[in-house]
């Protein structure tokens, strides 16, 4: 049987969707809510901090293109930004004031496809500033987007998706610290393995000093984190600028078999969401985007070894 540990959204509807799917409802099922709507210490709540949280365009992503910008809901700055990385901190010794045990950090990350052209980046003086390298990534992305260069694009994004990965790794032991000073345990929610390492997430690292990760497995909606937006904002934004989008894709490890359009109106195909069930580890908790296709996601669900899951209810 299949145990509801946590949900996101609207919990009153919790009972109805575990009768009618023949799930199971934890005994110390946790409501996760925003930081920002908590201002009392509340039994069964686990408070959600946003990492990058910023409305100041100052303290924005840089582009290939030098503009600054907020991403993500147009709520989010570069984790590297003093003051972006100072909030954080303050959340998090707030979570503690308040007597809660345990966090979970979301979007720790850089810019998505949801970003159109601001999934390239970060060129802030920050980044810059902790690794000159990127100066010469910013070029050759720019060069391989003016001339249609592929393989220089994809040589590049690489590059740039190592150096992210290695900056939110140092973000994390920094947070890692302060947890541990203050007693706190870790959860995050973070992508799915096809689209984590685009963002710098890569669960080897991840799973060092984050005591749960929750996968969103959001099959079928139209923001950030959801996956057949992400996969149809990749697969546009990389077909505006090259003739063979599709070997660039593959080569990045993502391979769509339908037009973007389709995904976006659709959601993912099934196979492709069993398969990155299949990937998630021993260390992960799927959450579950709730549809009108839910059936078929907790059907693919049950074909893993998957028996705790967390529910988001819009």
């Amino acid at each position: 049987m299949i145990r509801v540990i946590g949900v996101y959204g609207k919990i009153d509807k919790l009972k109805n969707i575990v009768h009618s799917y023949e799930l199971e409802i934890s005994s110390n099922v946790v409501h996760f809510v925003s930081l920002k709507k908590i201002t009392v210490y509340k039994d069964n709540v686990v408070p959600v901090i946003w990492v990058p949280e910023t409305n100041n365009i100052e303290h924005g992503i840089t582009d290939i293109y030098g503009n600054k910008l907020l991403f993500a809901f147009n709520n989010s700055g570069c984790i590297s930004n003093p003051m972006v990385k100072k909030r954080l901190f303050q959340n998090i010794e707030k979570c503690a004031n308040l007597g809660y045990k345990t966090i979970v950090l979301d979007a720790l990350r850089y810019p998505s496809p949801h970003d159109n052209i601001g999934f390239l980046s970060c060129f802030c003086k920050h980044c810059l500033s902790r690794e000159p390298k990127l100066r010469h990534i910013q070029r050759n992305l720019l060069s391989a987007i003016k001339t249609g260069n592929s393989r220089l694009f994809t040589d590049s994004l690489k590059e740039l998706n190592e150096i992210r990965t290695r900056l939110v790794r140092e973000l994390l032991v920094e947070i890692k610290e302060k947890a541990h000073e203050l007693g706190l345990r870790i959860e995050a929610a973070v992508f799915l393995p096809i689209l984590a390492k685009l963002v710098g997430q890569d669960y080897n690292i991840l799973t060092k000093y984050i005591d749960t990760l929750q996968i969103m497995v959001y099959h079928k909606c139209n923001g950030a984190a959801c996956l057949n937006h992400e996969l149809a904002s990749f697969t546009s934004l990389v077909a505006r600028h090259f003739n063979n989008a599709e070997e660039i894709l593959k080569e990045l490890g993502i391979e769509t078999l339908i037009e973007p359009e389709k995904l976006e109106k659709e959601g993912i195909p099934i196979d492709l969401l069993e398969k990155q069930l299949q990937e998630i580890s021993r260390h992960s908790i799927p959450s579950l985007w709730f549809d009108e296709k839910f059936n078929k996601v907790i059907e693919c669900v049950r074909k893993t070894r998957i028996d705790e899951i967390i529910l988001f209810i819009p």
